[in-house]
């Protein structure tokens, strides 16, 4: 008999964006001295670099495509750490900052509604909004997401997202 859940965390970053990951992408949840800034040219949402397990980690925000309200690098101190599925080179990890603990949910197809009244068309690192056990949540497409981080780690390569 096949097993149909999957273990999702539910992430509130700090631009008031929510996210849903499957938990197997988490590296670590960690409270870290604040990140560093970004270089010029670097898009809004990729907030600098911070210092993890003596690598260099990139710092993203989605939400700070859409959001004025991120707030200081140096009032963020806790971030969960994601592992990169792409494997494009020196992005390993990269962090999100968070405003709450991450929600654990143990969901199956059955327990989530697509929400068909909010558009990601206009924001293609959002793969779609979903709706399930109270949450209203993007869900990343990840493939996008982490291409789009690659490219401001060398912003003369593509700087807009």
């Amino acid at each position: 008999m096949a097993i149909h859940k999957l273990n999702i965390l539910i992430l509130d970053l700090v631009s008031g964006m929510q996210l849903a990951i499957p938990e197997v992408m988490l590296a670590e949840i960690i409270e870290q001295e604040p990140v560093s800034g970004r270089l010029p040219g670097q898009a809004p949402w990729f907030l600098g670099f911070m210092a993890w397990r003596g690598l260099k980690i990139p710092v993203v925000d989605p939400g700070g495509r859409r959001s004025t309200t991120i707030p200081a690098l140096t009032t963020m101190r806790h971030f969960v750490v994601i592992f990169g599925l792409e494997q494009w080179p020196d992005l390993a990890y990269y962090a999100l900052p968070l405003s709450d603990a991450p929600h654990r949910l143990r969901l199956g197809s059955d327990d989530i509604s697509i929400d068909e009244d909010s558009s990601v068309a206009d924001y293609k690192a959002l793969a779609m909004y979903a709706s399930f056990s109270g949450y209203s949540v993007g869900i990343p497409q990840i493939s996008y997401f982490e291409k789009q981080i690659y490219s401001q780690l060398d912003p003369g390569s593509n700087p807009t997202p």
